[in-house]
């Protein structure tokens, strides 16, 4: 129920506005939110453009304690996918778009709060892809950050800000006697407490060092310093040299 509230705040609609008695006044403003949630939704979801969300209402009717029948109305939010023509039911979708769906719309309330707010994720986002990770992590700085604090754990690489190492803490279990540490120190950690980092900085590098057709990978500083010299030199005897 929270986080129907939430969407409903998200699209700056009620849920009076949305069951209005007159069909073309509700129908006008079923498709302004399903238009505005979209657009909001898919300017961090990147992985899949041809989807676009549709929120209609339905009705059933209910048995009342007193015998007599009422008919109830339900918000249903349905998924439009233009590339196969067709809608299936929001719970019909894969785990990781219902999950950042409903986390957008949750936890975007929290920009109207009168008080700061500190928001702790244990493993978010484990149901998303890596691309969709970094998208999420997007929604954190672009929306989440400004107007709360926000904590979280991962194992995930993914979930690792290779450009804000200075925010990351280890935390590593030392035993009885120790309890668990909190510690920015990547030399004083086991190698799996930090295989997340590496692993981190090790799809980084791989992003960004093989970006010309021919690039060389060497062991150390003292390497890349020879070559460069005996690249020098030889393009000052106007002979080939590598670049």
């Amino acid at each position: 129920m929270q986080t129907a509230r939430a969407l409903l705040e998200l699209a700056s609609t009620t849920a009076g506005a949305l069951s209005a008695e007159d069909f073309e006044e509700r129908k006008a403003e079923l498709e302004a939110v399903s238009n505005d949630i979209t657009q909001q939704v898919f300017e961090y979801w990147k992985q899949n453009p041809d989807l676009s969300v549709e929120i209609d209402l339905d009705k059933t009717t209910v048995q009342q304690p007193n015998g007599q029948q009422a008919v109830a109305s339900h918000l249903d939010i349905r998924v439009r996918d233009r590339r196969h023509g067709f809608t299936n039911n929001f719970s019909a979708r894969c785990t990781g778009f219902q999950w950042f769906f409903s986390f957008l719309a949750a936890f975007s309330e929290f920009g109207n709060y009168p008080h700061g707010v500190v928001v702790l994720l244990d493993e978010p986002g484990l149901s998303l892809h890596g691309r969709a990770q970094a998208d999420f992590l997007r929604f954190i700085n672009e929306r989440l950050a400004p107007v709360a604090q926000v904590i979280y754990t991962t194992h995930s690489p993914f979930m690792v800000e290779t450009a804000q190492l200075d925010r990351v803490r280890i935390v590593e279990d030392r035993g009885p006697d120790t309890g668990a540490v909190v510690t920015d120190e990547v030399l004083s950690v086991t190698d799996d407490s930090l295989f997340p980092l590496q692993a981190a900085l090790g799809y980084d590098i791989a992003q960004n060092l093989f970006v010309g057709p021919d690039s060389l990978l060497v062991e150390g500083t003292s390497d890349y310093t020879y070559l460069t010299l005996i690249s020098d030199f030889l393009k000052e005897a106007g002979r080939t040299h590598p670049r």
